[in-house]
């Protein structure tokens, strides 16, 4: 199950997911800066539905290429025949 999670997390995260937590550090120390100087900035409503849009299609593509291989592989033939079913 640990290799699972390592490979998953792999092709989610990127070869080097390792670094994970140090960038997510950084990235709320850069937030938490640019919140408390008030800096802000306007986008338009479209943007923002593009940009999330863009965001979630991203994940969603990133997590399904996993379940795809374990498909071509054959270990995942009973638990597709079981979400197919009506």
């Amino acid at each position: 199950m640990k290799m699972a999670g390592k490979a998953f997390a792999q092709k989610l995260f990127g070869a080097k997911y390792e670094r994970l937590p140090r960038t997510l550090f950084m990235d709320v120390i850069v937030f938490w800066g640019l919140y408390i100087a008030g800096f802000q900035v306007q986008i338009a409503s479209l943007v923002r539905v593009l940009m999330i849009s863009a965001f979630t299609a991203g994940v969603m593509w990133q997590c399904w290429e996993p379940i795809r291989f374990l498909q071509r592989q054959g270990c995942l033939s009973f638990f597709v025949i079981w979400l197919q079913k009506p």
